[in-house]
């Protein structure tokens, strides 16, 4: 009687709180040998992601338009020109600009086809300074930058109009034609700047110093609209927030962080950050309170694996890094099904009772076995692989009535789902 008591209350608070929401990280892919330095999520589904083979120092794009179900790899670099890229920027699906350097120099191409075909538009294929930002408001009309240069083109690139404003430049971010922000490094502060004329001409919105630095430069920029922005000081755990046009800053830091890698933000509250450490967390508060969402150490992908850019198209985001790995953020309800089940993995018996074996079954390959308490706190970790049929078993797990979630990431398979465990 009194399993079945507590498996009724158990029920009972699923169904009594349908709006509690967790977070989650998921692997989409994972090849053991690229390196993954840039994302950009075009729309929840279409993402693009660049990278460098570290063998051949071949770069190339890997591409998906149905949420990282499957990966198309495109080639930029050719037999005779070896291709970097650093920055990727997409209007539409179909319309985008990727910067970076060609055989040591500046490099820009385009496409109109999601990046199944490409055509250089390089503003100044004769500098070695390569381009480090992009913004376009629409395929004709948009910006350029490398550390010293703005370029303007009206044309989608087919000219351009140099200009030169007086800072070394980290990140831009247009609006429109006329209004846009920078980031980077004025007379060794790191500053935010801003432009109401196309870029002839900028203000200071934001000066600061990394703590304890000589030098330091605000080394990104995130311009939500013309009022909400945030940026961040390199070699810290020190961002800054605005949210009435830069008229006023909040400092943010980071607690318990090294250094922070790269960060984006959805609005002026939801954002993610990642660390030089591998770590990633989220706020909902603009940053007054970090929560702990994912960390790469551990070993399963590898033993040195950086996480190195991050990318958010409303409330999906997807991290890229070395080793071949992409992580996928989805908001997944607290019931027994997840956004992101695999039909054919299973757990089971689900309710679990009296700690007998739990079996999880149809997963194939190399996977990662992780069951988090009701605060999040990992109780069984698990890796190994697996043959196709074979069951995984979980014995001895001894785990205290109650509800947890089992975790199940893989090269093959991805499982979220809650575990009722009755004595």
């Amino acid at each position: 009687m009194k399993k079945i008591t507590l498996l009724k209350a158990v029920f009972i608070l699923l169904i009594g709180f349908p709006e509690m929401l967790a977070a989650q990280w998921h692997m989409v892919r994972f090849d053991s040998v690229s390196i993954f330095n840039k994302a950009f999520a075009i729309t929840d589904n279409s993402v693009i992601v660049g990278g460098n083979n570290p063998f051949s120092a071949d770069g190339f794009i890997v591409r998906t338009n149905n949420g990282g179900a499957s990966w198309d790899s495109i080639p930029l670099s050719t037999a005779s020109a070896t291709f970097n890229v650093v920055d990727i920027f997409f209007n539409s699906v179909n319309e985008g600009f990727i910067g970076g350097l060609k055989n040591g120099r500046q490099v820009l191409i385009k496409t109109v086809d999601n990046g199944a075909t490409w055509n250089e538009i390089t503003p100044d294929s004769l500098t070695i300074d390569h381009i480090r930002s992009i913004s376009f408001i629409d395929p004709q009309n948009g910006f350029a930058a490398n550390t010293s240069t703005i370029y303007k083109t009206v044309d989608g690139g087919l000219n351009w109009t140099t200009l030169t404003p007086g800072f070394y430049i980290e990140s831009i971010k247009f609006l429109d034609m006329n209004t846009g922000f920078a980031s980077g490094e004025l007379n060794a502060y790191g500053v935010v700047m801003k432009t109401t004329d196309g870029g002839q001409t900028w203000s200071n919105l934001l000066t600061a110093m990394t703590p304890f630095f000589f030098s330091s430069s605000m080394f990104k920029l995130d311009v939500i609209n013309q009022n909400e922005i945030f940026s961040s000081l390199s070699y810290g755990n020190r961002m800054f927030r605005t949210v009435d046009g830069g008229i006023s800053w909040d400092t943010i830091d980071v607690p318990n962080i090294y250094e922070i890698q790269d960060f984006d933000f959805i609005d002026a509250n939801d954002g993610h950050l990642l660390t030089k450490m591998g770590e990633i967390f989220g706020t909902n508060d603009g940053g007054l309170n970090w929560t702990f969402e994912y960390a790469v150490s551990g070993g399963f992908y590898g033993p040195n694996v950086s996480l190195n850019s991050i990318s958010f198209e409303g409330a999906t985001g997807y991290v890229c890094a070395s080793d071949g790995l992409i992580k996928k953020f989805t908001k997944v309800s607290s019931g027994f099904n997840s956004e992101f089940k695999d039909e054919n993995a299973q757990i089971f018996p689900n309710p679990l009772v009296d700690n007998k074996t739990l079996f999880i079954s149809n997963v194939e390959g190399e996977y990662k076995l992780e069951i988090f308490d009701n605060v999040g706190k990992i109780v069984v970790n698990q890796r190994g692989i697996v043959s196709k049929g074979e069951l995984i078993p979980v014995s001895n797990i001894l785990l205290e009535q109650g509800i947890y979630t089992v975790l199940i990431s893989g090269s093959k398979s991805t499982l979220k789902e809650k575990l009722i465990v009755v004595k």
